[in-house]
């Protein structure tokens, strides 16, 4: 408790001490999975755990949203401008078979992810925002990646297979959200503006 008051103090001070400890034990982690020849992901998901049970109370939601600029500002860009570097193009343009298993996996998608939120949610939603939520669910990008790190690295997943997954992920957030959202934005263009219809300026 004392440990956690004196962070608690230093989290509006220029030092950020809690971040620094946060980022610290992250690094610390990461590095002590990689000499234990473990996956690094399970260090950093361990200093998540160790960081949530530190800022439990009124300043978690602080910490957090420090944390989660410093994740989505820096590091997650860097580790997918990586993944993008590192993408097989060659297996996908030059490979029929493996070009016809990007739209394959997206459709996979929609099947393993869109399928189960339509049926959990469908007697709480009308049917176009249950059809939209199924469709939005659907987009798998984030986690593909990482899945597909880790098969490649462990040798588990072919590489040509991967860049597959990955660019079906990439379809995913390209082409579902606008499929998705396609009945709001045609209800929305189709009611007219309440100041038109009143006639003010």
């Amino acid at each position: 408790p004392r440990l956690v008051a004196m962070l608690g103090r230093h989290l509006h001070s220029s030092s950020q001490l809690p971040v620094r400890i946060s980022v610290t034990l992250v690094v610390f982690l990461v590095y002590l999975a990689t000499k234990l020849s473990l996956d690094v992901l399970l260090g950093a998901f361990a200093a998540g755990v160790i960081v949530r049970l530190f800022i439990r109370g009124e300043n978690t939601e602080q910490v957090t949203s420090k944390l989660e600029a410093i994740g989505f500002g820096f590091l997650i860009p860097i580790f997918f401008i990586e993944t993008g570097i590192n993408l097989d193009l060659h297996a996908l343009v030059h490979r029929p078979k493996v070009l016809l298993l990007v739209p394959l996996f997206a459709l996979l998608f929609l099947f393993t992810r869109g399928l189960p939120t339509y049926v959990v949610y469908r007697r709480a939603l009308d049917r176009t925002r249950l059809t939209a939520l199924s469709i939005l669910s659907s987009t798998a990008l984030p986690l593909v990646v990482v899945i597909t790190t880790i098969g490649v690295d462990e040798h588990k997943m072919k590489p040509q297979n991967a860049s597959a997954l990955v660019a079906a992920g990439m379809l995913s957030v390209l082409v579902f959200p606008i499929l998705g959202l396609r009945p709001f934005r045609a209800t929305a263009e189709a009611t007219p503006d309440e100041d038109a219809v009143r006639g003010d300026p």
